[in-house]
């Protein structure tokens, strides 16, 4: 008994525990009590999404940020900021679930959108623009991944200042970027 009760992971359990008792009835929930009221629906499943991409259960916040992205895309059209919203969790948990190539995809299409909706500098294009360069890293394409981080920094130190907490993430990304580069100078 204590071999198996040694190999049970406690945050696994956990967050099977959670997912069981809250998270897949609030889904449930959702999709019985919101049905005429698609803006509401796309709002929870986004918040769920999030919770799940937290806990590390992409697949079930894949499904979520879709179905979001589906009732948005409907309801206020492909280009809203909260459609893109949507379409950025999709491309995000594409990501995190290795499907790299869709993600790059995703993730692209929204930038582009999300620069002609509202400008290069605000901030859901200079979100969408961290996690494309995150996206070029993983797909070992250190070069544009650099070059894209510099580009968020310069306009967040531009926009912000050096010591706002954007502009500092912003040079913690660009330092991984060299570190996976293998440039340790600068």
């Amino acid at each position: 008994f204590d071999r198996e009760l040694h190999a049970v992971n406690a945050v696994d359990a956990a967050v099977a525990l959670i997912d069981r008792t809250v998270l897949a009835p609030a889904v449930r929930t959702i999709e019985t009590q919101f049905a005429d009221q698609p803006l509401v629906d796309a709002t929870l499943r986004t918040t769920l999404g999030s919770v799940y991409q937290k806990l590390g259960r992409s697949d079930a916040a894949l499904a979520l940020h879709r179905r979001a992205y589906e009732l948005r895309a409907e309801s206020l059209g492909l280009e809203h900021p909260e459609t893109l919203g949507s379409k950025f969790g999709v491309g995000n948990a594409l990501g995190q679930l290795q499907q790299l190539g869709e993600a790059e995809e995703t993730v692209r299409e929204t930038l582009e959108a999300y620069e002609r909706v509202l400008g290069a500098d605000h901030e859901q294009s200079l979100a969408t623009k961290s996690l494309l360069a995150t996206q070029m890293s993983l797909l070992g394409r250190y070069d544009d991944s650099e070059a894209i981080t510099r580009d968020v920094l310069e306009r967040c130190e531009r926009l912000l200042g050096p010591e706002h907490a954007k502009t500092l993430n912003s040079k913690s990304d660009l330092g991984r970027c060299r570190t996976n580069r293998g440039k340790y100078a600068d």
